[in-house]
């Protein structure tokens, strides 16, 4: 397989393709380069709801960050209690969902809620890993934007 090809493919599944400007050849591509960055494209100031997700596992960070994407949610992920913290307080986020591999305790909840006493802090119930995906999933969104409707 050509390496061009092998390239493109990469970018598309990953669904870098739209990201990342791809040229015809090597001279377009530096003249591109040499023409300075481009205009930012125009875009609705809407932000979206923004979530933070702390768990232990990676599989199941990279599965609620699809997830939460896909239902319109901005989702940043960390396996680090720490981080999440941090997280909370750069990104202002509505929501913070803890996996079932992290220990969700009253004292660390109210440390997160100190800077917006209003975040809803969700909680994923120890076999959500192992329910069946389709439906843990539909479920957990249901409880976010549930989560968001009672939020002052």
């Amino acid at each position: 397989m050509p390496v061009v090809s092998f390239v493109s493919q990469v970018l598309q599944v990953t669904n870098l393709l739209g990201v990342i400007p791809t040229y015809a050849s090597e001279a377009e591509a530096i003249e591109a380069f040499s023409a300075g960055p481009a205009a930012p494209e125009k875009t609705p100031a809407t932000r979206r709801t923004r979530i933070v997700c702390l768990d232990s596992s990676n599989d199941l960070l990279a599965y609620l960050k699809v997830l939460l994407t896909r239902a319109g949610y901005e989702v940043f992920t960390t396996r680090n209690p720490s981080d999440a913290r941090t997280l909370v307080v750069a990104t202002g986020p509505s929501v913070v969902i803890y996996g079932p591999g992290t220990q969700a305790s009253e004292s660390v909840i109210e440390k997160l809620r100190q800077g917006d006493p209003n975040l809803a802090v969700l909680v994923l119930p120890s076999d959500f890993s192992t329910a069946e995906a389709s439906q843990a999933g539909t479920d957990l969104v249901e409880r976010v934007r549930s989560a968001l409707k009672n939020q002052v």
